[in-house]
Parts: structure tokens; C-alpha cells; sequence
């Protein structure tokens, strides 16, 4: 009876050490480390492209499901479907009074405060077009490490209200991180969002 009081109280501290530690490892805010939207930082593309590949090659390693990560594509869809996930979250939120800002697991308070200055006064809907990873870095803000992989998502916006609706296809930078240490992660976090970024170079 004794070892089973002392095992249940062994894997509370367990739990609770990992609770302390995911919410030790998202910070509030980001440090996005050379971002895109600075135009003297992609001056080196094959650099650019063989940072990204490693990056992206760590990344599978440090996030849930990662060995399902096959190719760029599949971090594509992926990166689509977390912000859908992320935009959803934020939709549901927009009428609720509350207390918290929403969980720093899934975006930064610097990224969702972005975001909701983007919403209109009526429902909004999305749905991804496309998603392209621009560049991969590694990075270190808050005292830790970190994964970041820079993409341009391109979002057919649909702004709903009693008296109309609006359509629009926007594209917009958006940083998804990752720690780089400790236990792996569910998913990548949205660290920073710059809405409508430029049209992409031919």
C-alpha cells in the first residue's frame, strides 16, 4: 500500500514538471531571427536553401508525427491546416469575455494580437490555398533555442455579416517555431504573422 502512495505521488510530480515545462518553454513573444520582410536577408539563396533544408530535417525530430514529414509538401499542409486550427481558435474566442489570452502553445500573444486586428466586425471564415516555406532558421530568444521555418500562405478570406459578404485571397508572411530541446512537441507554434505580404517574385 505504501509503494502505491509513493508511485501515485511519483507520477503527479512527473506530470506536473511537465506541465511547468510546457509552459516554461513558450514564452510570450517571439524573437524572429532574419526575418524575411527585412530585404537585405535573402540576398544568398543557396544558402538560404541549404539552411532551410536542415532546419526542416531537424524539425521532423522535434515535433509529434514528425517521421510523417516526408517532403516539403507535407510540412506545407501541415503549417496550413495549424493556422486553420490557430484562426479557428481565435474565431471562437472573439465573442467571449476572458481572462486568458489564449494558449501560447499555439501562437504567440505578439502573433494573435496581429490577427485580431485583421478581423472585421462580422464572421470570418477561411480557406487555405497555399503554402509555401520560404526560409528555415535556427534561433534563440528567452533563454532558449529554437526552430523557426518562415512561410508564405496564401487565404481566401470570407468576411460574413447580416447585410453582405466580402471575399478576398491575401497572402501573409506567418513563423512557426519549434524548442530545440527537451521533450518533443505537439505541433509548431505561430510565433509571427506580417499580413499581406507582397506578391512573390516570378
Amino acid at each position: 500500500m505504501k509503494q502505491l502512495v509513493v508511485q501515485r505521488v511519483r507520477l503527479r510530480a512527473r506530470a506536473e514538471g511537465r506541465r511547468l515545462l510546457s509552459q516554461s518553454r513558450w514564452p510570450e513573444t517571439s524573437g524572429i531571427h532574419e526575418p524575411v520582410w527585412d530585404k537585405q536577408i535573402m540576398q544568398f539563396p543557396l544558402m538560404n536553401m541549404f539552411e532551410t533544408y536542415f532546419v526542416l530535417r531537424e524539425a521532423r525530430q522535434r515535433v509529434l508525427n514528425g517521421s510523417m514529414l516526408h517532403s516539403v509538401n507535407d510540412f506545407n499542409h501541415r503549417f496550413m491546416e495549424r493556422f486553420l486550427g490557430f484562426h479557428n481558435e481565435v474565431e471562437s474566442m472573439s465573442g467571449k469575455r476572458r481572462s486568458e489570452p489564449g494558449r501560447l502553445e499555439v501562437a504567440s500573444l505578439t502573433a494573435r494580437a496581429v490577427w485580431l486586428q485583421q478581423r472585421p466586425g462580422s464572421r470570418w471564415e477561411l480557406l487555405p490555398h497555399y503554402c509555401q516555406v520560404v526560409q528555415g532558421r535556427r534561433a534563440q530568444h528567452h533563454g532558449q533555442k529554437w526552430l523557426q521555418v518562415t512561410t508564405r500562405l496564401a487565404l481566401e478570406e470570407r468576411w460574413l455579416s447580416r447585410s453582405k459578404e466580402d471575399l478576398r485571397v491575401r497572402e501573409h508572411f506567418v513563423v512557426y517555431e519549434l524548442p530545440r530541446e527537451g521533450a518533443i512537441v505537439q505541433d509548431f507554434r505561430i510565433a509571427a504573422i506580417l499580413p499581406d505580404a507582397e506578391p512573390a517574385k516570378e
